[in-house]
């Protein structure tokens, strides 16, 4: 069904404000909506007589002050000819597309139900723009939520519900409750310029502003007339016969747009905001992708972080935190949130309230680069992760406390996991002290509590294996150049590690015995080839290693994803081996 064009009959109820009557005139004739419409004036100043002569402006003086706003508005919507109402006040300021954007709101927004009308029309009764522009003086200040002028009704609707009360403070807000409670109707969103500037501070007395009437003191609506007195008697308004001349003495359009593009200059300098309310290792995980933005950009991305977990990034120099309360669950939010305040919003958080994981990675860190679109890169060693930022003096501090011993170090962590806790944790680790408590000091970093976990990366550095759990300590080993026996939760849920993997076991499989075995093959691997293996081996031997357990231990899960998904793993696998074979082959 076509919805015809609204006829909109812009409503303006006046007192003794000539010079912004001039400027609402000369807004409401500079509206580029390409339907009927027509612009009423309610003079309720007995003193003037307002004259005009100007294309759809009609204007009604009266002999008497009306009661109450809330009468005066009944009666110029009653003399209406329109559809449709649109709120025309004269101290405020509607830009050329104002019309425009209500009337598409009327015929493409879909209504929040049916009408009580005609229950065989879906159309609505009512839209409330969104946004609108915060005027100060002559200046426009912000971008904020649409008010109540920017709710415009069908005529219909408003004679339904009984009209305005009589109400001089509070009127708008009695009617807006009925219509919207009674009426189907929609909240536009405005994607762009908002149409609509809301002025205060502009040498008017603003009834609205000095809060609902009481029986302590004089009603708003003699309040005014009182100040109207005061300007007619000063001269400052004139009397008798009174004719308009439609003008602004201010540029609003060139102002909003002015406006505009200084914001987006601002969202331009804050070009990119990287969404991820996860904890510290999520975000140690996608620490790589910000700093590759920062150097092929030369702008800091931000990252929305949870406000408990941004001190992680003054570690770094190549990020800033967009710091907020809002936590994991808020995803849908956060990304609203940033897309009004940046220009490039980067979403590499892949769960949340309402959100369902799409699995198309192997693993979750790896799924969080495929939705952040550099899945490719995860295993790149162009995209390293790097702090920065390090305090050499709190890192030795560290090793002070952790080390005991001049024995070479097997560290651990595998009982600090908030997410991922592994219930062998303890058992393990008296099983490594058990194999290799002769010759190498283990290590317990997990019992440690730092203002920054990346402190704790002078004492990775210094081991000969480093030992993790599924928590950010596994994360963070992808900075240090140590082999890395990695304990993962099962299935997609298990972390990958990306760098450095010596071996990968899930938490079913990572029996005492299994994790000493792997600890002893991953020293094997330091100690005898030393550093000067390339660094393939690690990165894809560590990735082949890890894929190729995931295929032989947990065969019947594997043949459950789609067959593209399985070819992918094979390939990774064949290919991953067969560069290894190339790099343990090449001269030491």
């Amino acid at each position: 069904m076509t919805i015809p064009r609204p006829f909109f009959s812009c409503v303006c109820v006046t007192c003794a404000r000539v010079e912004h009557l001039q400027a609402a005139i000369a807004a409401f004739l500079a509206q580029d909506y390409d339907g009927q419409s027509e612009l009423l004036i309610l003079n309720t100043c007995p003193r003037q007589t307002l004259n005009i002569s100007a294309p759809r402006v009609r204007i009604i003086n009266l002999e008497r002050r009306p009661a109450s706003l809330g009468e005066a508005r009944n009666m110029a919507i009653e003399a209406a000819q329109g559809t449709h109402i649109v709120i025309w006040d004269d101290d405020d300021y509607f830009l050329p597309h104002h019309l425009t954007a209500i009337a598409n709101g009327f015929q493409n927004a879909p209504p929040d139900r049916r009408t009580t009308l005609d229950p065989n029309k879906t159309v609505c009764e009512w839209i409330w723009l969104g946004k609108q522009f915060w005027g100060w003086g002559d200046t426009i200040k912000e971008i904020v939520p649409g008010q109540c002028p920017c709710f415009s009704f069908s005529k219909d609707a408003w004679r339904s519900v009984g009209k305005y009360p009589d109400l001089t403070v509070g009127e708008d807000r009695s009617l807006i409750s009925r219509i919207t409670t009674r009426f189907p109707g929609a909240l536009v969103k405005i994607e762009g310029m908002p149409s609509f500037i809301y002025r205060w501070s502009n040498n008017v007395y603003h009834t609205s502003g000095e809060s609902d009437d009481t029986p302590e003191r004089q009603p708003a609506h003699a309040r005014y007339w009182a100040d109207a007195l005061v300007r007619l008697n000063s001269g400052k308004e004139p009397h008798g016969n009174v004719y308009l001349k439609p003008h602004s003495s201010v540029d609003w359009p060139a102002l909003a747009q002015a406006f505009m593009d200084a914001d987006s200059k601002k969202k331009s300098v804050n070009s990119v905001c990287i969404v991820q309310l996860g904890r510290f290792g999520d975000i140690i995980n996608i620490l790589p992708i910000a700093r590759h933005l920062y150097l092929t950009t030369g702008e800091k991305p931000h990252i929305m972080i949870n406000r408990e977990f941004s001190r992680l990034l003054e570690g770094v120099s190549y990020a800033a935190p967009k710091a907020v309360t809002l936590n994991w669950l808020h995803l849908n939010t956060a990304l609203e949130l940033a897309k009004q305040q940046f220009g490039t919003v980067v979403e590499s958080q892949i769960c949340g309230q309402g959100y369902t994981p799409k699995k198309r990675m192997v693993a979750f860190n790896h799924e969080s680069w495929y939705e952040a679109g550099f899945a490719s890169h995860f295993h790149d060693a162009a995209f390293p992760l790097v702090f920065d930022r390090r305090n050499a003096a709190t890192e030795a501090a560290v090793r002070n406390r952790l080390f005991r011993t001049n024995k070479p170090k097997i560290v651990t962590n595998l009982t600090a996991a908030f997410t991922a806790p592994f219930h062998m944790g303890r058992q393990v680790a008296l099983a490594l002290q058990a194999t290799y408590g002769a010759t190498f000091e283990i290590v317990d970093i997990g019992t440690l509590k730092l203002p920054h976990v990346y402190d704790l990366l002078g004492a990775i550095e210094h081991a000969k294996v480093f030992v993790s759990i599924d928590t950010a300590t596994l994360h963070l080993a992808a900075a240090a150049p140590v082999p890395l026996v990695a304990l993962v939760r099962n299935g997609w849920e298990g972390a990958l590690p990306r760098f450095n993997c010596a071996a990968r076991l899930t938490y079913d499989n990572a029996t005492p015995e299994r994790v000493c075995d792997a600890v002893g093959a991953a020293i094997h691997w330091n100690l005898e080839q030393g550093a000067q293996i390339p660094q393939l081996i690690s990165l894809i031997g560590g990735l082949g290693q890890a894929l190729s357990g995931i295929l032989q231990d947990v065969p019947q899960e594997v043949q459950k994803l789609p067959p593209e998904q399985i070819e992918q793993l094979t390939s990774m696998v064949q290919q991953s081996q067969q560069i290894t074979q190339q790099a343990q082959q090449a001269p030491k």
